[in-house]
């Protein structure tokens, strides 16, 4: 069956619904971690020193040393109690064995961090680099057998999450490079649906930019179910079943072997036509129809030109595809998304160490604020609809201008804002205040949301239409080499007490240098503009 023909509408909505459950929930890592840490997963690389420490400054317990309770921690993780300390010690091991059990789960150990976050920069570099892959498997295969084949790959990455324990903590790896990539590709064959709505296709993968960040929340009701008593085994295990029955339909059902393209739409909406023509038919006088023809067959055209009016000017280029991905606005490109991706997932991926310092390794307050990261980020539908209809706004006002400002200037404006998102985001990771992260919270919704809706969509305008696929496929290259770099990030953030300040600082000033971007494309444009009216006068 491809019910999409008959049932649009309905098509579009259980998209919808397949991305906001299933789509971006590897980018709830945040709160998925929170809950491994309770877990105990990787506890064992802590330092018992560390621990010892975490003992000192939240115990205040009279006539003992540091020392004495150094030596006590250490015999106690053995399970020896030495009969040879004094009397003033021995009162006070039953505290400390209290203490020892409360500050496992509470104190922060770089060991633990690393280890976890390791998995997290393998898996969204995985994820991204992958897509390239997905890309070709799509255009072999279809939408429908390489839905089939994800369904299995994302069954597959949610059991291994759901029985990863501290004794097997390797399955979290393949089962987050099985998610993303997964969630990814479900993302990618959804996208088709757009063309079924030609004068809505911004707007509607704007939405499905924004709900698939939005489904990161996923991991925040995981996260408020496990404090509530429900394992995150059990979580797991009902987002597998539930995805293999909502996804496992609508490939069935609603998708085609093929591909869901423009002509297909075209034909439906001129079979819409046809129906609405004949029920007026009785009403009209025959003299009258071949006027009606026409003024709709201009209505189509004039759409269609102004839907797709940089695509024929791209079509026409004769630029190879080794020129166009070797030529500077290429390259920049590249470049201004792999710095920002950069931000993108080292935000992420710090997000838990950095509340933890910033609130004192408060895990209460912790908690609260990884629970409001995600609410808010449920407000990314909102910024993605309005950074597509900005795009959209800028394409109409620079109709009229030459071929080169149609397909450049309507990007200046989305990619400076994005500029300034990601440069909010980093000034206010450099104040260690509460108030600040609500704040940061807000911008990088703005941005995460920006960010790859502005890079798709100026390689769809700038660039020939035939390599859209293959400069798509290095846009998610350039973001995957941005996750496989934060892992070093991350070691260098815990290298040495200032290095947070100094990774801040090195990510701005790469943020800084993206600005060059905008400013050539902007300067071509002038140029351009400059030579036409010359040329004309």
């Amino acid at each position: 069956m491809e019910l999409y023909k008959k049932f649009p509408k309905l098509c579009i909505i259980w998209s919808f619904v397949e991305i906001v459950c299933f789509g971006g929930i590897i980018f709830g890592w945040g709160s998925l971690v929170f809950v491994l840490k309770e877990e105990g997963f990787y506890r064992s690389e802590c330092q018992p020193m560390v621990l010892a420490n975490n003992i000192q400054e939240e115990s205040s317990i009279p006539n003992t040393n540091v020392s004495t309770i150094s030596y006590i921690v250490l015999e106690s993780s053995n399970s020896i109690l030495s009969n040879t300390t004094a009397s003033s010690s021995v009162n006070v091991t039953a505290g400390l064995e209290e203490n020892i059990t409360k500050t496992e789960s509470s104190s922060y150990c770089v060991e633990q961090e690393s280890k976890l976050n390791l998995w997290f920069s393998i898996a969204v570099g995985f994820m991204y680099l992958g897509f390239a892959a997905v890309g070709y498997i799509i255009r072999i295969l279809g939408t429908r057998n390489t839905r089939l084949v994800f369904i299995l790959v994302y069954v597959v990455g949610t059991l291994s999450i759901a029985f990863a324990s501290p004794d097997i903590p390797w399955l979290l790896c393949p089962g987050l490079c099985c998610i993303g990539i997964a969630g990814l590709a479900m993302l990618a064959t959804n996208l088709q649906v757009a063309n079924l709505y030609p004068k809505l296709r911004s707007t509607i993968v704007a939405i499905f930019t924004g709900l698939f960040d939005f489904s990161s929340i996923i991991q925040q009701i995981v996260k408020v179910a496990h404090e509530g008593g429900i394992e995150r085994k059990y979580s797991y295990i009902f987002i597998s079943a539930f995805f293999f029955c909502i996804v496992g339909f609508s490939t069935l059902c609603f998708h085609p072997r093929g591909h869901i393209t423009e002509p297909a739409a075209k034909s439906r909406k001129k079979k819409l036509k046809l129906d609405e023509n004949n029920e007026n038919k009785m009403q009209a006088n025959p003299s009258d129809l071949p006027l009606m023809e026409k003024d709709e067959n201009d209505a189509d055209m004039e759409e269609d030109a102004y839907y797709n009016s940089n695509n024929y000017e791209s079509q026409k280029s004769d630029l190879s595809l080794r020129a166009t991905l070797l030529s500077a606005q290429c390259l920049f490109h590249l470049f201004w998304l792999c710095v920002h991706a950069l931000r993108f997932v080292t935000f992420i991926g710090l997000l838990n160490v950095w509340l933890k310092k910033t609130l004192n390794n408060e895990d209460k307050r912790v908690s609260s604020f990884l629970g409001l990261f995600s609410y808010i980020t449920m407000g990314a539908i909102g910024t993605a609809l309005s950074t597509g209809f900005l795009y959209d706004w800028q394409r109409r006002k620079f109709i009229n201008e030459t071929p080169l400002n149609q397909k450049l200037m309507p990007v200046l404006l989305p990619m400076l804002l994005t500029i300034v998102y990601s440069l909010s985001t980093t000034v206010m990771m450099f104040i260690e205040s509460e108030i600040t992260l609500y704040f940061a919270f807000v911008m990088f919704t703005f941005f995460r949301s920006s960010l790859f809706t502005v890079a798709v969509a100026f390689i769809g305008d700038a660039f020939p239409v035939d390599y859209f696929g293959v400069l798509f496929g290095f846009l998610q290259f350039a973001a995957g080499i941005a996750g496989l770099i934060q892992y070093p990030i991350f070691e260098w953030y815990e290298a040495y007490p200032n290095a947070a300040q100094h990774v801040s600082i090195f990510l701005l000033l790469l943020q800084v240098t993206t600005l060059i971007h905008p400013i050539i494309l902007f300067i071509r444009c002038r140029r351009e503009k400059k030579y036409s009216l010359n040329s004309t006068s």
